[in-house]
């Protein structure tokens, strides 16, 4: 494993980034990776994942050694991905064009290469999750159990065979955050709290669960749990690096979600 891997790994603890942990987070990082077909895995939530395809078991045997790492990216349905694909950086693209970023010459570009790279990168969406192996469980099928970690900025895929193998940019989160930050965490903890209480058969203990979250970022993330998120909200939540806006995005689902709850209750209580 290399100093760079146990540098994210010493990351994930949450504990207080230093200005160097996080130049070394953001480094890029090489990873094999797993795509999920329309499903979402974020940062911080757990989920099993079932092994069917021999690309994604190779994956998975090449995380052993590297930390137990793997990147997950979702993609809505199959598609044919050639051998490489570059995608811009985040900073990159300002209103559709390239702003900061490595020329290329448009002259010793395939122009099949171009229809299969805009093919996969239109699809391929560009912030993944990196994620640690926790445990592998064998029966009439293989059961992985993955724990998010990150998100991730997917800069490159660099081989689609024999699994897939990708650069990245990982992308914690701070762990400093000013009062209204804190003041918005509160509010969006209350809202689910108050839609926890109005919801019949919650499972017991998430109350304790969600007051043992300390971190916004960490409160936004694990708000996906609830199965009122759709598909392309969980996506939108994954996509959305700023903590703020991922609390607001939350918040504003939540208040939806509490007015509806109450008029539940209310027709419960006349019923």
């Amino acid at each position: 494993m290399t100093n760079q891997t146990n540098s994210i790994l010493e990351v994930t603890t949450l504990e207080a980034i230093s200005g160097e942990e996080a130049a070394i987070a953001r480094a890029a990082l090489e990873l094999p990776a797993v795509i999920l077909y329309d499903a979402i895995l974020g940062p911080h939530m757990a989920a099993p994942l079932e092994i069917e395809d021999p690309a994604t078991q190779a994956a998975v045997r090449a995380a052993a050694p590297e930390g137990r790492l793997l990147l997950l990216f979702a993609l809505p349905d199959e598609i044919d991905m050639p051998n490489t694909i570059r995608f811009p950086a985040v900073t990159e693209v300002v209103s559709g064009e390239v702003v900061d970023g490595e020329s290329v010459d448009q002259d010793a570009v395939d122009a099949d290469d171009i229809d299969a790279e805009d093919e996969a990168q239109d699809r391929l969406h560009h912030v993944g999750v990196i994620a640690q192996l926790q445990s592998v469980q064998r029966g009439n099928g293989t059961v992985i159990v993955m724990q998010g970690v990150m998100r991730a900025e997917v800069a490159e895929i660099l081989q689609a065979e024999p699994y897939i193998r990708a650069r990245c940019h990982p992308y914690p989160d701070p762990e400093e955050w000013d009062a209204e930050t804190e003041e918005l965490m509160l509010e969006v903890r209350g809202l689910i709290e108050a839609f926890v209480e109005l919801t019949p058969g919650m499972p017991e203990g998430i109350m304790n669960f969600l007051r043992s979250i300390r971190t916004p970022g960490h409160l936004a993330d694990n708000s996906a749990y609830a199965p009122e998120y759709t598909y392309e909200q969980r996506l939108a939540l994954l996509n959305t690096f700023d903590v703020m806006a991922r609390l607001r995005m939350v918040r504003d689902f939540f208040r939806k979600r509490v007015a509806h709850a109450q008029v539940q209750a209310k027709v419960r209580e006349q019923a």
